[in-house]
């Protein structure tokens, strides 16, 4: 009997260890690989693209209330698929993962709500069917497609599955049109690219710039492809719903002609689309030195000048806009915001500076319409000349009340003899 040596020992038992490693490896690696092309091949299956496409034909399958594939379905099945109607899918971006699917039966009016990849059994019901809480041979699992579609799979038994498309019915779902939220939006403008932020707005505001100008209801919105907005009852506001049964709009796509806005009633399953175009330009009422006039200098960094139906005092950096056909000045930060924020609206001028050169003072700025679309550079001479001195006259009304209180007061008209004496 020959013995081993400790050294051999050893050595003989780390290779035992390293081939049971290597045969562990092995046996991970085709385990993973397995189940990849297993993910694989299911992914195949339920991919939309390698079903054949929907073929319908609503005359006969109940006007459009449901769609099936065009690879029929069995005998047996018939009834089932017949029945079945797909009363919507929640496609709202704020729906989650899982989309939450409606799903019913057209001669029993039975309703149920799930989510995607949740089996329902089903019964039948003497020449109908109903949902099942209990477990039967016969159930069906919805499976969420791009879009408003939903594969269902239906199960007669553990082998024996069979797949069509449902899309949802119009019939069966509430038409939004009139919703006040969707007119609000009908309503809407989209107007051109804000020339003002992108030169004046800052870094704080300079992303504004980048954003599509959308007009709702008379109040503006910033917007970028994928946004979102809700409806409180009364007007959008951006951002996600604080409320779960509040309408939402998606900004999908922007054209130079126009933009595309997907809106979903507050269930999800019934959504829209509105289109809103370009807007023109808002040209200004009236030309800057038809507005501008009788421009004086003040001091070096200030004028005098008559500013619609006032006299006003501008300094250098001022900014005078047009509200309720008055023009005021924007000096406090509340007030610069809100300008930026179009929450105060209305014709804008920005003097920028007064120069002088060759023995004139110009007066240099810029003019931007309401929805600072369009701008104009602005340049006005000043008038350095002095008025003339006037001597004072009297108003010809008050001349003419003079005249009468002379005729009133003076004596009568007394001619002198050559005595001296005065006769009248």
């Amino acid at each position: 009997m020959e013995l081993l040596s400790p050294s051999n020992f050893k050595r003989e038992k780390y290779l035992q260890l390293a081939h049971g490693v290597i045969l562990l490896a092995t046996l991970l690696f085709c385990i993973f690989w397995l189940l990849v092309l297993s993910l694989q091949d299911r992914e195949v299956r339920l991919s939309p693209r390698s079903l054949p496409l929907p073929s319908l034909d609503y005359s006969k399958i109940g006007k459009g209330s449901f769609a099936i594939s065009a690879k029929a379905v069995s005998p047996e099945l018939e009834p089932l698929v017949q029945e079945l109607v797909l009363l919507g899918k929640n496609t709202r971006p704020d729906s989650g993962i899982l989309s939450r699917i409606h799903l019913g039966f057209k001669s029993s009016g039975a309703k149920q709500e799930l989510v995607s990849g949740q089996k329902l059994f089903i019964a039948k019901q003497g020449a109908g069917f109903q949902f099942s809480e209990a477990a039967t041979d016969l159930s069906i699992l919805p499976l969420s497609l791009t879009g408003s579609d939903v594969l269902l799979q239906i199960e007669t038994s553990p082998d024996k599955k069979e797949e069509i498309i449902l899309a949802p019915s119009s019939l069966f779902q509430p038409a939004i049109e009139e919703e006040a939220y969707v007119q609000s939006l009908k309503k809407g403008k989209m107007w051109a690219p804000d020339l003002f932020l992108n030169q004046w707005g800052g870094e704080e505001y300079r992303d504004l710039s980048s954003k599509h100008k959308v007009e709702i209801d008379e109040k503006i919105y910033f917007l970028s492809v994928g946004d979102t907005l809700w409806w409180d009852g009364g007007e959008w506001k951006i951002g996600s719903s604080i409320l779960e049964d509040a309408p939402l709009a998606k900004l999908v796509a922007v054209t130079s002609k126009d933009l595309k806005i997907a809106v979903w009633d507050s269930t999800g399953y019934v959504s829209s689309s509105v289109v809103i175009p370009l807007c023109q330009g808002s040209k200004a009422s009236q030309k800057a030195e038809e507005v501008i006039t009788s421009v004086r200098p003040r001091s070096a960094s200030e004028i005098t000048c008559q500013l619609g139906k006032r006299r006003v005092i501008v300094k250098e950096g001022d900014w005078w806009v047009k509200t309720d056909r008055r023009w005021r000045p924007l000096r406090t930060a509340g007030d610069l915001e809100a300008f930026l924020l179009h929450d105060i609206q209305g014709e804008l001028f920005i003097f920028e500076k007064i120069e002088s050169a060759k023995g004139k003072i110009t007066l240099k700025g810029r003019s931007f319409d309401k929805m600072r679309t369009e701008t104009e550079p602005l340049s006005l001479v000043v008038n350095t000349e002095k008025k003339p001195v006037r001597k004072h006259e009297p108003h010809p009304a008050s001349k003419a009340s003079m005249i009468a209180k002379n005729k009133i007061a003076a004596p009568p008209l007394q001619h002198q003899n050559s005595d001296g004496e005065t006769k009248p």
